[in-house]
């Protein structure tokens, strides 16, 4: 079953537990982006604050995982997608770790499939 939150900065915001995001019940445009050998998926919300545009940036799987889990992430850690799919930012594939155990994550997945 679909959920739906409001983002905590921008209420015309919502995001799914499986990575929708819609804003003002139009949907958001999702940009890739190539970091390190993984793709992150992300939106840019431009708001007008005092006169003055600024654009904001917000990874979908960090707000996923802070919206649904409840929990925060602490400063270092890293949010995994336990397929290894970063299109899939729904809630039951996104774990919280820390970067030395992301990295082991990593690591074996390159071991078990012979990737150098």
């Amino acid at each position: 079953m679909v959920k739906w939150e409001s983002h905590p900065d921008f209420p015309d915001i919502k995001i799914s537990n499986n990575g929708m995001v819609y804003r003002n019940g139009n949907p958001v445009r999702l940009y890739e982006r190539a970091l390190f050998a993984s793709k992150r998926y992300y939106f840019i919300v431009n708001d007008k604050v005092k006169g003055v545009y600024k654009s904001y940036r917000y990874d979908v799987h960090s707000l996923v995982f802070k919206l649904f889990s409840g929990q925060a992430i602490p400063k270092g850690f890293h949010i995994h997608h336990k397929d290894f799919n970063a299109k899939n930012n729904h809630i039951d594939n996104l774990e919280l770790l820390s970067p030395k155990d992301h990295k082991l994550r990593h690591s074996s997945l390159k071991t078990k499939n012979h990737i150098s």
